[in-house]
Formats: C-alpha cells, structure tokens, sequence
C-alpha cells in the first residue's frame, strides 16, 4: 500500500472517531436557551417563510425583543443556522436530534477539509491525516459542534475557504474549483458570522508573503471573493441592517483598553478552554536550533502564517466582539470555534517535529494531548475560570474522558439542567396558562418543548413595532401588562409565602400580581444548562452565589378590580 493510501485511511478513520464521538450521547440533553432559540426560530421560517419572532400564540422576545425589527423579524443574527435547522426539521421533524444532527455532520466534515487544506497547503510536508485525528480528538470541539447554533458551519466554511485559497491554481480545473469554493464558502461564512466572516478575510492577505500566492491568479481569486462578499453585505444591510438593533449591554470600558483586555482573553483563552495545546507550539522552534532537523523549516514558517491566522482571528474578535468587558473576566470563546482545526494543524507540526527529533517523544506528546489537559496549560487557569462541579480549578484531568462520561450518563437529578427542570414542571400546568421565566432567555427551551402554554414579557411597552401588527398582539407579551398564572424565578424565595410580586427588570419595575409559592426546583442555572460547555468541563466562571443555584416557582393571581396594591 502506497504512503497516499495510508494516509487517505487513516483520514477516514479520523472522520469515522469524530462521528462516533461527535454523535454520542447527542440527545442526552435538551437545547439549552441559544439552541432553542435557533430552533424556534427554524420553526417560523418553515410555517411563514421568513425569520419572524411571532407565531400566533408565542413570541421570541430574546433581550426584550433588541433583536427584532419592527416587524418583528430578527434582522441581528446571521440567518444560515436557522436555514440549516429548518432543513433538520424539515427531515426529521421537530426534535432535539432534528436541530442537532445537520451541524454536527457538518463539524465531522470539517475534519475531511483540514485534511484537504493541510494536504493542498503543505504537499507532502506532514501527512494529513495528523491534525485531522487532532481535531477529532478534541473535547471542546466536539463540544461545539454538536449544538444546534453557527458554531461547526462557521469552522466547515472558514476551512473550505482556506482550502480553495491555499492551494495551487495552476490547471483550468483548479482555477474553477477555487473559484466556486471560494465564493461560495465566502457567501456562506458572511451568513454564518459575521465576526469569523471578517477575521478570515482580514487574514488572508497573510499568504502573500509567500511567493507561491504572489501571483496574479491569486489575487484575482481573492478579489472575486471580496466581490462577492460586498455584495452580500449591501445585500444584509440593505434588507435587514443587522447594526440596527441594540442587543448587548452597553461597554463603558475605554475603547482601547476594552480591545486589549479582549485580545488577551482571547489569546489566554485558546489554552484554558482547550481549544489548542499551546505548550507544544515552542517545539516549532526546533528546526530553527537543531541542524538536523533545518530540513523542516519550510514546514515551520507555513506554521508561522497558521498562527499569524489565529492571532489575526483573536484580534479581530477582540474588536468586533459585543462582550462586555465590565461585566467578565474571561473570553465568551465561541467565535473562536474555526480557529480549533488550525490550532489542531499547529499542533501536528510540533508532533511530527518531535517525531523526527526523537520517536518516542511523538508517542508521549499525542498521548498527553488526547488524555490530559496538560499540554493546553489549562490546569494553570486561575480559580475564577473553568471550575469542575465542585467550585474548583479545574487541575491536570483527561477532559475526554470527562466527555465521554458524561456523555453516557443517563440523565438523572445530579445532571439534570435547569431548562430540562423548568421544561419538566411546564408540563403539568395546564394549556393556555400565562407563564413566566426569569431569567428571560431561559423561556426558550420551554417554548420549543412545552407551545401550549403563553411565555409572557417579551417585549417593553414601548418597543417600535409596525401599527398593524401591534393590533394583533396579546397583553401578556408585554412587560406591565401581563397577567401571570404561573411564575418561575431564578432566586432565592422571597420570605414571605404570599403577597404582592413587583419585579424590577431594564431599570423599571412592574407588578406582576399576588404571588402564592408553591415550590422550589434546586436546578443549577448558568453554564450548567448549556451543554455545549458543560459547567464541570469548561465554565467561565465559578458559580459562588447561591442565588444562582435554583428556582422558585408561584402561583399568581390578580385583584378583580386589576388596580395595584398600594
């Protein structure tokens, strides 16, 4: 068997341990409130033809309705993850599997592209199948792209472009090949994100310091891409203008400092939440201080144009992020998701490096990278980053085994998150009742499994929706008109068992009625009800107030006379 076929092999099987991991356990936990966000809003574009919040009876009111114009359509978010939730749904129906499945085989393809790009990028400098057996082995990664969100088709289309401009285009068929990749993989990052859209095309000017992408050829390509990626973004903002809306808190952090602080998390970041194993990388040094390995250094200053794309996506990121900074002490790492397979190709250069150094160096190196967070330095993080389910620094671990544990728990009280609690509850109350969840974005999940019931407190009174439709929507949308039948409320209960509920939320406060307890779900809230990250594996921070840790739920009712108490 030739060299070629062995490593064409050994590249199917990473992308058949990538689909078993990736697929494992994919339902074990209902859509966390992002997910089902998506979803829901999947939804409404198969029953209405567009991304409309309201579908008759409920309305996706995300940050008090910032994403929405005023038709009510969401005119913030990229609109690629609800096409390609809608399609789930449209052949599988509507389900936790039907949201999923598409984006995780889109993540699994991933790992066939960052064999193709490493194989058209470096030749026969590194066999292929390295860094996509790297990539199919990290947790955060599979993490990811099992959600029903932007995640794995941000990562597929950053590598199909990469791979279409990395190449060689010296044939007519290469040239069409790239061109159509190209453009199309483009297109579709723009519709994806728009944050991973612009780090990419922020770094690609970076191969021209290599003469093989110094050519006419290349630039023409590279022009044609922006091209079409213009037109795209007259195109967005002519028809739903997505900087319109007002979705994040408002950043008082000076502009610089708030760049440079979000640089640095995010850097900081690609090792803490294990994303790349950063400690190998000063190994790419090696063949610039041993002269027999000088033969690599090619290699290596390919590696160099790799991280320049990673610290160019960091640093964009860094500027184009809505996170606040006032309100954080670590990066939200999600739109670093495409930058796994590249730090994943970084790392199968120092291997092979280690490899040719000294073989048995190689062996031990992917063995600390499969099975222990060592070589990410996340053990190092300070006490406030990841924790484990205990409140503590996470410490030397195997995060995939930690994976493929939890992955194959059934789902029992311990790990049962706080959307699926809520969700669980929401069904025994009956259909048609008015029902309230706070935090707000936690209403989703239930709103996706439990529509019978009405989600109230969308929506402010005040916000700009046309006339015509405002005529048709009900009071309970709308904080301060709402007429609550059940409440479900992320806190510590009040002390007394009854009374008047005056809630305060956006700087007002409302009465919401006489409120009667009758239960309390000790369900953990925060990251512990995002399965993508779950809170023992990779949780920004540590959870220490305890009103964070439960829900009380009321009963409510009204005067007759509908006044308000004194």
């Amino acid at each position: 068997m030739t060299r070629e076929n062995k490593n064409r092999l050994l590249v199917a099987a990473a992308i058949a341990v990538a689909a078993c991991l990736a697929l494992y356990g994919l339902t074990n936990h209902l859509f966390w409130d992002d997910e089902a966000n998506t979803a829901l809003f999947a939804r409404n574009l198969l029953a209405e033809g567009r991304l409309v919040a309201w579908d008759g009876e409920n309305l996706i009111g995300f940050r008090s309705g910032a994403e929405l114009d005023d038709r009510l359509i969401n005119v913030y978010m990229p609109p690629m993850q609800y096409f390609v939730a809608a399609l789930g749904q449209l052949l599988f129906g509507e389900s936790t599997f039907s949201g999923r499945i598409l984006f995780a085989v889109a993540g699994i393809v991933s790992v066939l592209v960052l064999a193709v790009f490493t194989a058209r990028f470096l030749g026969e400098s590194l066999p292929s199948a390295l860094p996509a057996f790297l990539l199919a082995l990290t947790p955060a990664y599979l993490l990811y792209i099992r959600n029903c969100r932007y995640y794995s088709l941000a990562a597929l289309f950053t590598l199909t472009l990469l791979a279409a401009w990395g190449g060689a285009l010296d044939s007519r068929r290469q040239r069409v090949a790239s061109y159509a990749v190209g453009i199309a993989s483009a297109v579709c990052l723009t519709l994806t994100n728009y944050i991973n859209a612009a780090s990419l095309f922020a770094a690609m000017p970076l191969f021209f310091v290599f003469p093989e992408w110094r050519t006419k050829r290349h630039v023409r390509l590279l022009a044609a891409i922006a091209g079409a990626v213009l037109v795209v973004g007259l195109w967005i903002s002519f028809f739903s203008n997505p900087f319109g809306p007002r979705v994040q808190v408002p950043d008082t952090t000076p502009p610089v400092r708030r760049f440079f602080t979000l640089l640095l998390w995010h850097l900081t970041g690609l090792g803490t939440f294990e994303f790349m194993p950063v400690a190998l990388f000063p190994f790419l040094a090696l063949p610039f201080t041993v002269r027999r390995l000088a033969p690599l250094r090619p290699l290596v200053l390919r590696g160099l144009l790799v991280a320049g794309v990673i610290a160019t996506g960091c640093a964009v990121t860094a500027l184009f992020s809505p996170q606040p900074v006032f309100k954080s002490n670590v990066a939200d790492m999600r739109h670093g998701v495409p930058l796994i397979p590249l730090g994943s190709l970084l790392a199968a250069m120092a291997v092979f490096i280690l490899w040719r150094l000294f073989r048995p160096l190689a062996p031990a190196a992917l063995a600390l990278v499969v099975f222990s967070n060592v070589p990410h330095l996340a053990f190092l993080s300070r006490a406030d980053a990841p924790v484990d389910i205990r409140g503590r620094g996470r410490g030397v671990r195997c995060t995939l085994c930690d994976y493929l544990r939890e992955q194959s728990a059934a789902r029992t009280p311990a790990n049962t998150t706080s959307n699926e609690a809520i969700i669980e509850y929401l069904k025994t109350v009956p259909e048609g009742s008015v029902v309230m969840v706070y935090p707000t974005y936690l209403t989703y999940s239930p709103m996706f499994y439990v529509p019978g019931l009405r989600y109230c407190c969308q929506l402010p009174a005040d916000k700009d929706i046309r006339p015509e439709i405002r005529a048709t929507l009900p009071d309970y949308l709308f904080w301060g008109k709402a007429r609550l039948d059940v409440a479900i409320i992320g806190a510590r209960p009040p002390r007394k068992s009854s009374g008047p509920m005056n809630f305060k939320t956006d700087g007002r406060t409302y009465y919401l009625g006489e409120y009667r307890l009758t239960g309390y779900m000790d369900a953990t809230q925060w990251d512990f009800s995002r399965p993508e990250i779950p809170w023992r594996s990779f949780a920004p921070e540590d959870l220490g107030d305890n009103a964070w840790h439960g829900f009380f739920v009321a009963k409510m009712s009204h005067p007759s006379s509908g006044s308000q108490p004194p």
